[in-house]
């Protein structure tokens, strides 16, 4: 996945699409919900 941000973004940017995207979204959703939620913020702030 890093080795793919290294190679110019023409090239890049279409991996990127698929592979960034997808993987930042589902990234973003674990993230998200347990922002709303007020007890994973003290997880999050243990961490």
């Amino acid at each position: 996945m890093v080795k793919k941000i290294k190679h110019p973004p023409r090239l890049g940017s279409q991996m990127d699409r698929h592979g960034n995207n997808g993987e930042v979204i589902q990234i973003k959703i674990r993230i998200v919900p347990p922002k709303k939620h007020t007890p994973s913020k003290k997880h999050n702030g243990g961490k």
